[in-house]
């Protein structure tokens, strides 16, 4: 119980999280803890908190399922959040859980993590590889837990206590002796998986990318991409580099997978990047170093998304031009009314002081050139882009920068 609260106060005091309006800890039927944090800025946010059950095993960040190589995002906080317009939605939304936790099931479970951007209804922890010596160190009796199998998939177990488990196995006996096994595999990423092919090639606006293709029980197909932002780490979900990943079990789905990458980094654009990638959003987020101010072009680059934090509940973004310079939406001490394109300075007009946190949003699926965005953002700022036509939730800095870096208009958050 105190882990959970301690992980909501954390939540409440981080720099993007609204004043809070309420923030209850409860038990469910089946007697996990759990709590709701409700906040208030633009609109109302409300955030479910589990308890972590397993904080001596380190969670592990990537996990590919078997059909369509989905990936669960790295665990958060808070295990799920919804925005409301008015107090209403607020209590419908509190009301709905109260339910699920009241009568649990796997379907309402499933709903409820989806919803989140989740896309499969678990998370996997690594136990520590000393679990031999004492496993009920690590491991509670009910436990679901799984070991790789035959280099591609993982076999299954409940863990029962005292060191035995209860399983669906052959034991020696072959595939024959044990039952329904192939419903409970899932793929194990491993690197010994023989390499069929892989090839590294250049896209249209200039972004390198590679495919390579293994071969096990089935074809896999991964795209890579090169990673233009070396000064910061990869995020953890993003774990070995690869965008995508897909199974196939012809050599003709293999073709049509590559054509079909091939034909995108020819031509791409918006909406077939966001059917590419196998993420909840078609951008990363990377943290800027905290020097930027003596030097902004030593991490930025001409054409880059930035953004920083604005009013605790969202964030401002711009394009960075180079030299210290940014195009973007904004009022320059005018108010919202006066939002229209316009260049500033990074230090100055988009952060005041030059210690603010700053991000890169980053598309992993090139669109255009940074060259190209620049200029657009400077067109449009040339134009007065925006001038009387400003709306904070519907035309505002975010769907500007997505415009010039994609040609179509999107919002981050």
């Amino acid at each position: 119980m105190e882990e959970l609260k301690h992980r909501v106060a954390a939540c409440q005091s981080r720099w993007n999280v609204a004043s809070t309006v309420q923030v209850n800890v409860y038990t469910s039927c089946v007697g996990q803890h759990y709590a709701i944090l409700v906040t208030k800025g633009v609109w109302y946010k409300v955030r479910l908190f589990v308890e972590k059950e397993y904080s001596n095993c380190p969670s592990v960040p990537l996990h590919e399922t078997l059909v369509n190589g989905e990936r669960n995002r790295i665990e958060q906080d808070d295990l799920t959040e919804n925005e409301h317009l008015t107090l209403n939605g607020v209590k419908e939304r509190i009301e709905n859980f109260h339910n699920f936790f009241k009568k649990p099931d796997f379907k309402a479970a499933r709903k409820i993590m989806d919803q989140s951007g989740y896309f499969d209804p678990y998370f996997i922890r690594e136990v520590p590889k000393d679990y031999a010596s004492n496993p009920d160190r690590y491991l509670k009796r009910g436990d679901i837990i799984a070991t790789p199998f035959v280099k591609f998939a993982v076999h299954t177990a409940i863990y029962l206590g005292n060191g035995q488990v209860s399983h669906l196995s052959g034991h020696g006996g072959g595939k024959a002796a044990g039952v329904a096994r192939e419903e409970k595999l899932r793929e194990w990423l491993l690197p010994s998986t023989p390499t069929e092919q892989v090839n590294f090639y250049t896209s249209s606006v200039g972004q390198h990318y590679a495919i390579l293709v293994t071969k096990g029980v089935w074809y896999k197909v991964r795209l890579f991409v090169e990673n233009e932002y070396t000064f910061v780490p990869v995020p953890k979900f993003y774990d070995e580099n690869i965008l995508t990943l897909s199974a196939h079990l012809t050599w003709n789905g293999v073709q049509e997978q590559i054509e079909l990458l091939k034909k995108f980094f020819n031509e791409p654009n918006f909406d077939k990047s966001r059917q590419i990638l196998q993420y909840p959003r078609p951008f990363f987020i990377r943290d800027v170093p905290e020097d930027y101010a003596s030097n902004p072009d030593r991490y930025l680059k001409r054409g880059d998304i930035i953004a920083t934090p604005f009013v605790k509940v969202a964030v401002h973004t711009a394009i960075y031009l180079g030299n210290g310079q940014v195009s973007h939406v904004s009022g320059h001490g005018g108010g919202k009314a006066a939002g229209v394109a316009r260049i500033g300075r990074l230090l100055g007009d988009f952060t005041t002081k030059g210690t603010e946190y700053i991000w890169i949003v980053f598309l992993p699926l090139r669109i255009r050139t940074g060259e190209e965005i620049a200029k657009k953002a400077e067109e449009l700022a040339a134009d007065k882009f925006r001038d009387g036509d400003y709306n904070i939730l519907l035309r505002n800095c975010q769907h500007f920068v997505f415009l010039c870096a994609t040609g179509v208009e999107f919002a981050i958050i």
